[in-house]
């Protein structure tokens, strides 16, 4: 990620994640299996209407893990009452990623809480990974 949009969509995103509304939401998703659409609508509905866009076009193409991390990082800290941190990397070999369609998560947990990070290279992903209806599913 790490391009200007990448980080203006992740610090929207955490950010609204933050809200008590959107968490009360989350949680109820947590507490089932959910889709990776669903992780996508309901973010959607609270990120402003040209960063719902952007957020849903990278759903689109980026890997099932990423709604199922995201919530689950975000998870993990709002029940330990610990920070939690989302985060747009630089990839450390942006020509490898690209030419290897790469997408790299990265969740850091340590006593003060979860950050989840995700690295990739934009236009460059592979076809197997896409949503196209996958489960990102999670068991409560």
């Amino acid at each position: 990620m790490s391009g200007a949009h990448c980080r203006l969509l992740t610090a929207e995103t955490m950010n609204l994640m933050a809200s008590e509304d959107l968490g009360e939401k989350l949680r109820e998703l947590t507490g089932r299996q959910y889709t990776h659409a669903e992780v996508a609508e309901l973010l959607g509905a609270y990120h402003a209407p040209e960063t719902a866009e952007t957020m849903q076009g990278e759903y689109e193409v980026m890997p099932t893990l990423l709604p199922y991390l995201l919530v689950e990082s975000w998870r993990l800290a709002n029940e330990s009452g610990k920070t939690w941190e989302f985060t747009s990397l630089q990839p450390d070999r942006p020509i490898e990623f690209a030419r290897n369609r790469k997408v790299r998560f990265v969740v850091d947990v340590d006593e003060n809480g979860v950050s989840f990070g995700v690295a990739h290279v934009h236009g460059y992903k592979a076809d197997w990974y896409q949503p196209e209806g996958q489960p990102a599913a999670a068991e409560g």
